[in-house]
Protein backbone atom coordinates (compact mmCIF):
# COMPACT_ATOMS: atom_id res chain seq x y z
CA UNK A 1 0.00 0.00 0.00
CA UNK A 2 1.34 3.43 -0.95
CA UNK A 3 1.41 6.21 1.66
CA UNK A 4 -1.14 8.98 1.23
CA UNK A 5 0.39 12.25 0.10
CA UNK A 6 -1.35 15.05 2.03
CA UNK A 7 0.93 17.81 0.81
CA UNK A 8 -0.80 20.89 -0.55
CA UNK A 9 -0.74 20.73 -4.33
CA UNK A 10 0.58 23.92 -5.84
CA UNK A 11 -0.48 25.00 -9.33
CA UNK A 12 2.31 25.20 -11.90
CA UNK A 13 4.14 28.51 -11.83
CA UNK A 14 2.49 29.34 -8.49
CA UNK A 15 5.58 31.01 -7.11
CA UNK A 16 6.26 33.16 -10.17
CA UNK A 17 2.64 34.39 -10.34
CA UNK A 18 2.58 35.27 -6.64
CA UNK A 19 6.07 36.82 -6.33
CA UNK A 20 6.06 40.37 -5.04
CA UNK A 21 8.59 43.12 -5.52
CA UNK A 22 10.57 44.72 -2.71
CA UNK A 23 8.51 47.88 -3.22
CA UNK A 24 5.22 45.95 -2.81
CA UNK A 25 6.59 44.17 0.26
CA UNK A 26 7.40 47.47 1.97
CA UNK A 27 4.64 49.80 0.72
CA UNK A 28 1.68 47.45 0.22
CA UNK A 29 2.31 44.48 2.52
CA UNK A 30 3.74 46.81 5.19
CA UNK A 31 6.54 44.35 6.02
CA UNK A 32 7.90 44.80 9.55
CA UNK A 33 4.98 46.90 10.82
CA UNK A 34 3.51 44.45 13.31
CA UNK A 35 -0.26 43.99 13.13
CA UNK A 36 -0.44 46.19 10.00
CA UNK A 37 1.72 43.69 8.07
CA UNK A 38 -0.30 41.62 5.63
CA UNK A 39 -1.23 38.17 6.94
CA UNK A 40 -0.76 36.73 3.46
CA UNK A 41 2.90 37.73 3.06
CA UNK A 42 5.01 34.62 2.69
CA UNK A 43 8.63 33.73 2.06
CA UNK A 44 9.57 31.14 -0.56
CA UNK A 45 12.81 29.95 -2.09
CA UNK A 46 12.65 32.69 -4.76
CA UNK A 47 11.78 35.52 -2.36
CA UNK A 48 8.64 37.06 -0.91
CA UNK A 49 5.27 35.93 -2.28
CA UNK A 50 1.59 36.62 -1.71
CA UNK A 51 -0.32 33.60 -0.43
CA UNK A 52 -3.74 35.09 -1.22
CA UNK A 53 -5.76 33.11 -3.76
CA UNK A 54 -3.50 30.15 -3.07
CA UNK A 55 -3.80 26.72 -1.43
CA UNK A 56 -2.57 28.35 1.81
CA UNK A 57 -5.22 31.08 2.03
CA UNK A 58 -7.80 29.04 3.99
CA UNK A 59 -5.31 28.19 6.74
CA UNK A 60 -4.21 31.81 7.04
CA UNK A 61 -7.85 32.95 7.29
CA UNK A 62 -8.38 30.47 10.16
CA UNK A 63 -5.29 31.77 11.94
CA UNK A 64 -6.50 35.36 11.48
CA UNK A 65 -9.88 34.45 13.02
CA UNK A 66 -8.13 32.75 15.95
CA UNK A 67 -5.85 35.79 16.30
CA UNK A 68 -2.95 33.36 16.53
CA UNK A 69 -0.62 35.44 14.38
CA UNK A 70 0.84 38.91 14.71
CA UNK A 71 0.43 40.08 11.11
CA UNK A 72 -3.27 40.94 10.74
CA UNK A 73 -3.26 43.15 7.65
CA UNK A 74 -5.39 42.42 4.59
CA UNK A 75 -3.86 45.03 2.34
CA UNK A 76 -4.61 44.05 -1.26
CA UNK A 77 -6.70 41.90 -3.58
CA UNK A 78 -3.82 39.50 -4.13
CA UNK A 79 -2.48 38.23 -7.44
CA UNK A 80 -2.58 39.01 -10.25
CA UNK A 81 -3.42 42.71 -9.71
CA UNK A 82 -2.30 43.27 -6.10
CA UNK A 83 -4.80 46.15 -6.07
CA UNK A 84 -4.78 47.92 -2.68
CA UNK A 85 -7.79 47.30 -0.44
CA UNK A 86 -9.67 50.49 0.37
CA UNK A 87 -9.44 51.19 4.07
CA UNK A 88 -12.76 52.00 5.77
CA UNK A 89 -12.70 54.05 8.94
CA UNK A 90 -15.14 53.47 11.80
CA UNK A 91 -16.97 56.71 11.01
CA UNK A 92 -17.54 55.62 7.38
CA UNK A 93 -19.06 52.28 8.41
CA UNK A 94 -22.08 53.95 10.07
Amino acid sequence: MQPINRAVKKPKNYMEKNKITDEQRINLCLYGQGAKTCSFLGLASLGFICTKNSPYEAEIILRREEKSMLAMGNNCAGPPTFAPVTKVTASEEK
